[in-house]
């Protein structure tokens, strides 16, 4: 009987855990939503990574190279650095008959052989980078902002012919995040 008197003299209480209930509520769902947003790219750039990885290995070939991504006109954006770095981790994770060189290291060598003039990958430059870096392969990408998603083309080429191993397209949806790396252009290297 004195427990029910203390609870009805502290009806403040009940109200309190609902708010925290509420509030915890709340909180979870945008914890959800900022991990789905975020996981909604990581997806994509794993299931583009798998698809290449796949064409990759039955190539034959040994060494792979992410270089950033572009728009459309050539122009590296800050988005396309931050998802050619995640395609270059992805493919890393995914491969099992190939290695991937570090784009720091890549950049490095492009800079001191005088290779990164524009974001555009041409037969020539594709050629040198494999003669001097060893790699086989390049992967470019580039980025085409529509509506609510951004779309990523992607490409593995073959770095002594420039011909397309493989190709794959996906749609990212364009979170805040998203937009403001999109919004940000990146100096005209090919690496940073």
């Amino acid at each position: 009987m004195e427990l029910n008197s203390h609870r009805e003299r502290m009806p403040w209480l009940r109200l309190v855990k609902r708010g925290l209930r509420a509030a915890t509520l709340a909180a979870s769902i945008g914890a959800l939503l900022v991990a789905t947003s975020a996981s909604a790219y990581q997806q994509e750039v794993r299931s583009t990574a798998a698809k290449l990885s796949e064409k990759i290995t039955k190539s034959g070939k040994k060494t792979v190279a992410v270089v950033d991504f572009t728009d459309l006109q050539g122009n590296a954006t800050e988005l396309g650095r931050f998802l050619a770095e995640q395609m270059s981790v992805a493919l890393a994770s995914e491969a099992t008959s190939f290695e991937v060189i570090d784009r720091t290291h890549l950049k490095a060598l492009m800079a001191e052989h005088k290779l990164s003039a524009t974001g555009l990958i041409d037969p020539q430059t594709a050629r040198k980078l494999g003669q001097i870096a060893g790699v086989q392969v390049l992967v470019t990408g580039t980025l085409t902002a529509f509506g609510d998603s951004v779309s990523l083309a992607t490409k593995a080429l073959d770095a002594s012919t420039a011909k397309m191993l493989a190709a794959t397209s996906v749609d990212i949806p364009k979170t805040k995040a998203v937009e403001e790396l999109l919004a940000k252009l990146s100096h005209p290297l090919i690496f940073r």
